[in-house]
């Protein structure tokens, strides 16, 4: 356990219409638990200018010192703009890098597996999502997560832009992050 005046608050940002009850987002729940600290998992809102909007209104609880963000795909590049905009640590496993892929598949009418509705990507959530990508910064403190085979996001490409951060490169897994509970003690060690 830690001591309460040394906990962190885990923000765990999930991944492209996907859910605080993912099984990874359930994993780091029991971590941050376990470690002794806090843990906020919210459901993001699928377009992305009210995914912004609802990110600025945490603004007060968000850029609390004891805040670490994580996150997973297109919520690692939301959890690196965030901990850029306050200058926060952040866990990123294989995080969404280059927008012009995901804004050109994901634009248009869309189904929210999880929330079971039907929205719309508009040129203003893309937007939006591209104005998060613009806080990112170098200088951000974050452990990187990446695996080789992810079938979804360019490995290659994540390597290389986050190279200047601590980075665990595994070969092989997939976009979910195979074998990812055998790094709950480096991530809850990051995040104290």
């Amino acid at each position: 356990m830690t001591d309460a005046s040394q906990r962190a608050h885990w923000v765990v940002l999930h991944g492209f219409e996907s859910s605080p009850q993912s099984q990874k987002a359930q994993q780091l729940r029991h971590w941050a638990e376990n470690f002794g600290h806090s843990v906020e998992i919210p459901q993001l809102p699928p377009k992305w200018r009210e995914m912004s909007d609802y990110f600025n209104q945490q603004a007060p609880r968000w850029s609390q010192p004891n805040v670490v963000f994580i996150g997973s795909s297109m919520g690692g590049l939301c959890a690196h703009a965030l901990a850029s905009r306050w200058q926060r640590r952040a866990v990123l496993i294989n995080p969404l890098v280059d927008l012009s892929e995901i804004m050109q598949s994901r634009a248009g009418s869309r189904f929210h597996p999880y929330l079971q509705c039907q929205y719309q990507l508009t040129a203003d959530d893309v937007a939006a999502l591209a104005e998060l990508a613009e806080q990112r910064s170098d200088e951000v403190d974050a452990l990187v997560l990446v695996q080789s085979a992810d079938e979804v996001l360019p490995a290659e490409l994540t390597r290389r832009y986050y190279q200047r951060q601590r980075m665990i490169f595994e070969h092989g897994g997939d976009h979910r992050f195979q074998g990812f509970q055998k790094y709950s003690k480096a991530i809850a060690q990051f995040c104290r």
